[in-house]
């Protein structure tokens, strides 16, 4: 798990000495969306196109000494079932508060991710609703 101390030298990364991932940050994102999105409990409009997810920022930045806030940053893009012509993208933000040490970093970890999984969700629908040409492309393959 890495830190910042935003507070002292936001450029510098550090890790908690005794705290690991069970596996690297974009692989459990990938993961959790995979089962938040398309577990057939979301009604996700895009179905047959590809989202591609880029994990830009995955971090516990401490703003003080006491005060810290997960800090997660990706890029999501919409791609047809078949090749690599980028039909939507959008960026996203989530930077839950977190307290002052590695535990508190992941649940706010969970926290960002269960938000950033309702805002792709409320994305897609949103743009379904305004493009249903889009969604057609998409169901058509």
């Amino acid at each position: 798990m890495q830190y910042i101390l935003a507070y002292a030298d936001a450029s510098r990364r550090e890790a908690y000495a005794e705290s690991r991932w069970v596996a690297p940050p974009a692989r459990l994102l990938e993961n959790f969306l995979a089962r938040h999105l398309f577990s057939g409990k979301s009604e996700t409009p895009s179905v047959g196109c590809r989202l591609r997810v880029e994990l830009d920022e995955f971090v516990q930045a401490y703003d003080a000494t006491e005060h810290s806030r997960a800090l997660l940053e990706a890029r999501v893009m919409l791609l047809p079932p078949h090749g690599d012509v980028i039909l939507l993208r959008r960026s996203f933000r989530q930077s839950p508060p977190a307290g002052a040490n590695a535990h508190s970093g992941v649940l706010a970890f969970s926290e960002a991710s269960r938000k950033l999984g309702a805002d792709i969700e409320s994305w897609l629908n949103q743009t379904a609703d305004a493009t249903p040409a889009l969604v057609e492309r998409c169901r058509a393959g």
